[in-house]
């Protein structure tokens, strides 16, 4: 389970590009049925989508914010609070000079 303020890296499944890798800190976890999303347009053609239950978003070293749903993700690790904090510092600082 994704915690707020873990840093965790983990495998998300995208609907159209397949599975890729994920790192960041967690910002926050949402219930959509508690806590509606407002774009009910996204995807609305497309009758294989079924929006899941639990969001969480995440900030990534490069600044970027995204959200994902936790039931297409796998192979989560949740790094110590001190590694996670060094690793995130690391990767944030490393992308300056790419």
């Amino acid at each position: 389970m994704f915690v707020k303020n873990d840093v965790v890296s983990f495998k998300y499944k995208q609907p159209l590009q397949g599975v890729s890798g994920r790192f960041g800190r967690v910002l926050s976890v949402r219930d959509t049925d508690e806590h509606k999303v407002r774009n009910e347009d996204y995807r609305s053609g497309d009758k294989e989508f079924k929006r899941s239950q639990l969001l969480v978003n995440v900030e990534h070293p490069n600044g970027d914010l995204r959200a994902y749903y936790i039931e297409r993700t796998n192979s989560i690790f949740r790094y110590s609070k001190r590694l996670g904090a060094v690793c995130f510092g690391l990767r944030k600082f490393c992308r300056k000079f790419v």
